[in-house]
């Protein structure tokens, strides 16, 4: 017995590329962060990135530091990130399938 396939309308899709493209823009908006780091003397305040979960991401060519970009993978902001942006996303799929499943009538088969 085959399983069955997942089908998407192309209105779902293009709703789902739209709530992406607003979950991409909410976590790399960058907004001053309530950490102050002092190197070699130097205070800094560096941005912070993220939504809901704020994240801060260090740039930097001195040694000891992190390098350009790095950020660890499997910290706690990082996952509730993830966690909360696949589920906006599962559940606007969900909600418009079934809008459109309920309001598009069915072919005789």
């Amino acid at each position: 017995m085959a399983l069955p396939r997942i089908h998407l309308h192309l209105l779902t899709c293009f709703l789902l590329m739209l709530t992406a493209g607003g979950l991409l823009l909410a976590n790399l908006h960058s907004r001053p962060s309530r950490v102050y780091l002092e190197v070699d003397g130097v205070k800094s305040n560096p941005p912070t990135h993220g939504w809901p979960c704020a994240m801060t991401v260090l740039i930097s060519n001195q040694p000891g530091l992190l390098n350009s970009f790095e950020v660890v993978l499997f910290d706690l902001p990082t996952f509730v990130n993830l966690a909360v942006g696949a589920i906006i996303l599962v559940s606007v799929a969900c909600i418009c399938e079934r809008l459109l499943r309920r309001t598009t009538p069915e072919s005789p088969s």
